[in-house]
């Protein structure tokens, strides 16, 4: 009794695992009795299943003379060579507890993820080689992480967090919001805290979810973090509080779409650095609350390396007569958009210095009249984007009055400050899209016609009755996309058109589009005949037609082969179009 009472307490503290075989009493070196070859005796090594292999675990790490030493020198004394082998199945001396910890987290708290690993079947090699390799090589896992096992998993899953992004868009059902809930507050807090965000997307038609959501990224009162947010896209919500309590250094895109408090732009550009993309829009702002040139000059000047600047309906306020002219530059631009007044636009393109690679500018002028147009397309397009010849250039007026907008595209402007043509080689496209209010559309229309120089055009596109047609013609004799909406054409409207005998209509016309166009044979007629004469001499003809009446389309492929497309008002193809054996596309 004495005796098993001694082993007792040598085995006091300490339980096998499940499924493991302790170490027989017999020598360490001696083969098992009645094994038929000694080189694959297959013996029981504790912390392993007993089919594997002994001979893979000899010269391992914990075969060290500290430990064989004392079996070895214990003889036959079994009591000293019970308490090595005790030695040996106290892990703790032989494992560091951050492999056990690590090794007890992934076996224990996530099942899901090795669901094949049961609870109490730890095959753990207590005495190999291999732990030294991953101590060698995953020197993170050895610091000491604390006493308790909440410890251990915080610091474990911190450093296995990874950037995360921050997406919350769509609609939700029903009349009220439903609040955020405590969990998922936290947690964006905790995300926020340890700065693994990488970006933030938010825009939902619910405003108080917004809001809880970035007060729960907003450090507290008193606080200004550093976050490395690179992307930032915020739509109807205020933001203002967020982006006053964080710096971010790592920002690259920023698009805020305001709704009830302005962004303070001075503070932003402090603040920030890294832009390249810049959208800033402004919803339902008085005039008073708006911010100056010079306050978004001053966010230029913090972020030099910015490509992409688009502004709705940002400038309204006027720089002051004293303020100096100070030349911004943006080395990096390639596009540039602004919609504003015609005043606040031409204060801000004075003080900023393009590249001479520009690709894009898009002016929207919201103050409407003949003048603001020819301004925008004389003083600006001249005096300012004084590019090199074969630059792509776009200058768009959005009429804010008729809710209207007009894009010219020039393909090269020629250098010259004097007001005169913008010469020969400048080639446009005028784009008027739809909208109701015909009396002023049509005065819009011959205003227009009436400013551009009579250059290459090469598309223009608007709901035109056939005196604008005319102008348009006689004006843009070198027009090569003809749109025409709602086009109410009188029969023979070309004929009225004076030209020389030698001299053919629109030579370069090579694509006709009549969309939800209402009229009678008559007045097709000759244009068609117009294009069947193009196609004869080689050209690339193309026509499209939206809601295309039967005499149009037999009249066409009489003549002449073109692409005829037949669609409904909503954009569905016509099933019972008869000609939908020909190519139908759907460019409408």
């Amino acid at each position: 009794m004495g005796r098993r009472n001694k082993q007792r307490q040598i085995r006091k503290g300490w339980e096998l695992p499940r499924g493991v075989v302790p170490i027989a009493e017999a020598p360490v070196d001696r083969v098992r009795k009645g094994s038929r070859n000694a080189a694959t005796d297959r013996r029981p090594v504790i912390g392993c299943s007993q089919d594997v292999p002994m001979q893979e675990y000899r010269g391992g790490a914990g075969f060290d003379s500290g430990v064989i030493s004392p079996i070895r020198s214990a003889g036959g004394d079994t009591i000293e060579l019970k308490r090595a082998r005790n030695s040996l199945l106290n892990i703790s001396i032989r494992i560091p507890p951050e492999i056990l910890g690590h090794v007890f987290y992934w076996t224990v708290l996530e099942r899901r993820i090795l669901p094949r690993l049961r609870g109490g079947s730890l095959h753990v090699l207590l005495v190999c080689h291999y732990w030294q390799e991953v101590a060698s090589q995953t020197p993170r896992l050895w610091s000491f992480w604390g006493h308790l096992l909440v410890h251990w998993y915080q610091r474990f899953k911190l450093s296995r967090s990874v950037p995360a992004d921050l997406v919350l868009n769509g609609y939700i059902v029903g009349e009220r919001s439903p609040p955020v809930r405590e969990a998922l507050r936290l947690a964006l807090r905790e995300h926020a805290q340890t700065d693994i965000i990488n970006s933030v997307q938010l825009w939902n038609e619910r405003r108080p979810i917004l809001e809880q959501v970035l007060a729960a990224l907003t450090p507290d009162e008193g606080e200004v973090r550093t976050s490395s947010i690179r992307i930032i896209n915020l739509r109807l919500v205020n933001a203002s509080r967020f982006m006053a309590r964080l710096r971010f250094p790592q920002l690259t895109y920023l698009c805020l779409s305001t709704g009830t408090q302005v962004v303070d732009l001075r503070h932003l550009g402090e603040h920030t650095g890294a832009l390249s993309t810049l959208v800033l829009t402004l919803e339902n702002h008085g005039a008073s609350a708006l911010p100056t040139v010079s306050e978004l000059l001053l966010l230029f000047l913090y972020n030099p390396r910015l490509e992409d600047v688009t502004l709705h309906r940002l400038l309204s306020r006027i720089i002051p007569p004293g303020f100096p002219i100070i030349r911004v530059p943006l080395r990096n631009l390639k596009r540039l958009t602004i919609d504003s007044e015609a005043q606040s636009i031409f204060q801000l393109m004075k003080r900023l210095a393009y590249p001479a690679d520009l690709e894009a500018i898009s002016l929207m002028v919201a103050d409407y009249g003949p003048s603001s147009i020819c301004d925008t397309l004389g003083k600006v397009a001249l005096d300012y984007f004084q590019l090199q010849s074969g630059r792509r250039v776009e200058v768009g007026i959005d009429v804010r009055t008729l809710r209207k907008s007009i894009s010219v595209q020039a393909d090269s402007i020629l250098e010259g400050a004097d007001g005169n043509a913008m010469g020969t080689s400048a080639r446009f496209i005028v784009y008027v899209p739809l909208f109701t209010g015909r009396r002023q559309y049509v005065q819009l229309c011959l205003d227009l016609v009436g400013c551009v120089p009579p250059l290459e055009v090469t598309a223009f596109r608007g709901e035109l009755s056939a005196r604008i047609v005319q102008r348009v013609i006689k004006t843009m004799p070198n027009i090569l996309d003809l749109h025409l909406v709602h086009a109410e054409l009188e029969p023979g409207f070309l004929r009225h058109i004076p030209t020389t005998p030698n001299v053919r209509l629109l030579p370069s016309l090579r694509r006709l589009c009549l969309e939800e166009s209402s009229t009678h044979e008559g007045s097709w007629q000759p244009l068609v005949e117009l294009l069947a004469e193009l196609s004869a001499d080689g050209n690339d003809i193309s026509l499209t037609m939206l809601e295309p009446q039967e005499h149009i389309c037999r009249h066409v492929l009489r003549n002449i082969e073109l692409l005829v497309a037949a669609f409904d008002v909503d954009g569905s193809v016509d099933a019972d179009c008869p000609f939908d054996w020909c190519g139908v596309t759907e460019e409408g």
